[in-house]
C-alpha cells in the first residue's frame, strides 16, 4: 500500500511538472524572453522613432511612395453656352511626372427642339476627341440630360496643370447646370494590355 502511495505521489509530481495535472491550467508571462522583432507601446509612441534609430542606408528613396493627391471644384452653371465654351475648369500642381485622372459632369437644359450638346475633357480650349454627347428637346422628358466622363492625362513634367470641360451647343438656348470637375494624381501609370 505504501508503495502505491509513493508511485501515485511520483506520478502526480511528474504530471504537474509536465503540465498534465488534474487541476485547471494557468497562463504565465515569459520573463526571460529575448525578442529582436517585438514592438511595444514605447516603440510606437510619440516621437519614438527618430533619425538616430534608423541605420544609415536602410531607407532608400526608390522604396518610398511618391505623393498622390486629389482636387475638386464646386458646381458652376453657365446659361446659353456658345461654341467651345469652357463650362468648368480645374487646376492642379503635380510634384513630378505621372497620371492625372480628370472627371467632369454637368446637366444640360434644352430649350430648342432636336438639340444636342457635345463636350470634351481637355487640357486645351476647344471641343475635340474624345467627345461626350447628349441629345435633348423641348418635351418635358427630353428637356434635361447629363453629360459626364473621365479622361486620363499622362504628364511628363511636374508643375501646374489645367484641365477644361469644354462644350458646344447643337441648337439654340442650351444651359449647363452644376458643372463639376475632379482630378486625381498618381505618380505612376500602369500599362494596359488590350
Amino acid at each position: 500500500m505504501k508503495l502505491n502511495r509513493k508511485i501515485t505521489l511520483i506520478l502526480a509530481m511528474a504530471a504537474a511538472a509536465t503540465g498534465l495535472g488534474w487541476s485547471g491550467g494557468q497562463a504565465q508571462t515569459a520573463t526571460n524572453l529575448i525578442c529582436k522583432g517585438c514592438v511595444g507601446y514605447k516603440d510606437i509612441g510619440k516621437k519614438a522613432i527618430r533619425n538616430k534609430n534608423i541605420d544609415k542606408g536602410t531607407i532608400k528613396p526608390n522604396r518610398l511612395s511618391a505623393p498622390t493627391g486629389a482636387a475638386g471644384t464646386t458646381p458652376l452653371s453657365t446659361p446659353n453656352i456658345v461654341t467651345d465654351e469652357i463650362v468648368r475648369t480645374i487646376s492642379v500642381e503635380i510634384p513630378k511626372r505621372g497620371v492625372v485622372v480628370v472627371n467632369a459632369s454637368a446637366y444640360f437644359r434644352f430649350d430648342t427642339a432636336d438639340s444636342q450638346v457635345t463636350c470634351t475633357i481637355t487640357d486645351g480650349t476647344e471641343v475635340d476627341s474624345p467627345r461626350l454627347r447628349a441629345n435633348g428637346s423641348t418635351t418635358t422628358a427630353d428637356q434635361r440630360a447629363v453629360v459626364s466622363g473621365t479622361r486620363a492625362f499622362v504628364e511628363t513634367t511636374k508643375g501646374p496643370k489645367t484641365y477644361n470641360f469644354v462644350c458646344e451647343p447643337g441648337g439654340d438656348d442650351i444651359d449647363a447646370y452644376d458643372a463639376v470637375m475632379t482630378a486625381i494624381y498618381a505618380p505612376k501609370n500602369i500599362q494596359i494590355t488590350p
